[in-house]
């Protein structure tokens, strides 16, 4: 699986669809159309990179066919702006905000899901890591261990040897 590094961009369709209404002539008009196919096809991009990093998951199935509905009604409302009819244009618009809210939710949800993953699956390496460094510590402290009690006090590992002897007991004489 890919992790979802960002919720798809919407804030910049949305900003070229308002210039895009508002633009006072037809120079404005075109160079906000112009920016508004940018952004679309950018996020028509993040949501084709969405499906590839989870091609499985029911939202982003949902959010690549709701993509699939609005784009086109998006070029749409751009030709529209285009020919002048700004009136026609902003019910366009208003038609589609209901299908914008439900892509808006599910991106989030998308991301948040994936993030939440992803600590989890920080936080079961981290223990998998702990649990490997303790072992290798122990096994390096049995091996130290073990070099000791061949090696005897040659080699000032006797303080260690006498503190790892099992207690002897001892013998009372009655």
């Amino acid at each position: 699986m890919k992790p979802v590094k960002r919720r798809p961009q919407f804030l910049p369709w949305g900003k070229a669809q308002a210039l895009l209404l508002s633009a006072p002539d037809a120079e404005e008009r075109r160079a906000a159309a112009v920016l508004a196919i940018r952004a679309l096809s950018a996020l028509d991009e993040n949501i084709q990179q969405l499906h590839e990093a989870l091609p499985r998951d029911p939202k982003v199935l949902e959010l690549t066919r709701l993509l699939a509905e609005i784009a086109p009604a998006k070029m749409e409302v751009i030709k529209t702006v285009r020919t002048g009819d700004l009136t026609s244009a902003r019910d366009q618009v208003r038609a589609m905000e209901q299908d914008m809210a439900r892509v808006e939710e599910l991106s989030g949800e998308v991301v948040q899901e994936e993030q939440s993953d992803l600590t989890a699956a920080v936080e079961d390496q981290r223990k998998r890591g702990n649990s490997t460094i303790k072992a290798l510590a122990q096994r390096f402290s049995a091996a130290s261990s073990s070099a000791c009690w061949r090696v005897g006090s040659q080699n000032g590992c006797s303080a260690q040897r006498k503190a790892q002897r099992p207690p002897i007991a001892r013998r009372v004489n009655f």
